[in-house]
């Protein structure tokens, strides 16, 4: 949802909505090679963690300073913001598909995906709505909260699977395999 809620309101930093969206856009390329570069070093669970807490920690960043910071700041902020979403969107890519055994892999990556679809649709329609019902800050608030209980939960509960083999049934993931 963060991802998608980002995007459709990239003025978050104030200036211009076009140059906002440019910049927002542009700092994907970063990201992304962050992630081609990092994934197979640090592991996806860190990877996936770090860009949600940086996110987060950012959009609480932009709740505290309001809109009386300069453009330069605003920009700087959701750059940063933008490319943590990146960076955790992109390694959840390879996260999720390894989670899951082969016997189910197609379908539990197809069901998430589908999910995160259903997201993608909700935050648009609940950006624009927050804005427009209580000003651009208040979409602030369940983007931000979303992410840190999602990297809280991703750092408590989920492994890391990075060097590890893709377990191949439902009781190797339950830790059950006889």
């Amino acid at each position: 949802m963060m991802y998608y809620g980002l995007t459709m309101k990239s003025d978050l930093g104030g200036g211009s909505l076009h140059i906002n969206f440019a910049v927002s856009a542009l700092m994907e390329i970063p990201a992304l090679l962050l992630v081609y570069f990092l994934i197979d070093r640090i592991g996806r669970r860190q990877l996936v963690v770090f860009g949600l807490l940086t996110a987060g920690i950012c959009l609480i960043f932009n709740c505290i300073i309001g809109d009386d910071v300069s453009f330069y700041w605003g920009m700087l902020q959701m750059m940063i913001t933008k490319g943590a979403v990146t960076v955790s969107y992109t390694a959840m890519y390879t996260y999720t598909s390894e989670l899951f055994p082969t016997v189910i892999r197609n379908t539990a990556v197809g069901c998430c995906s589908t999910i995160a679809r259903v997201g993608a649709i909700m935050s648009s329609y609940m950006a624009l709505w927050l804005v427009d019902s209580y000003g651009k800050l208040a979409m602030v608030i369940p983007f931000t909260a979303l992410s840190l209980i999602a990297a809280i939960l991703t750092a408590v509960f989920l492994p890391e699977t990075m060097n590890k083999p893709m377990p191949e049934s439902i009781s190797e993931v339950e830790g059950t395999e006889i």
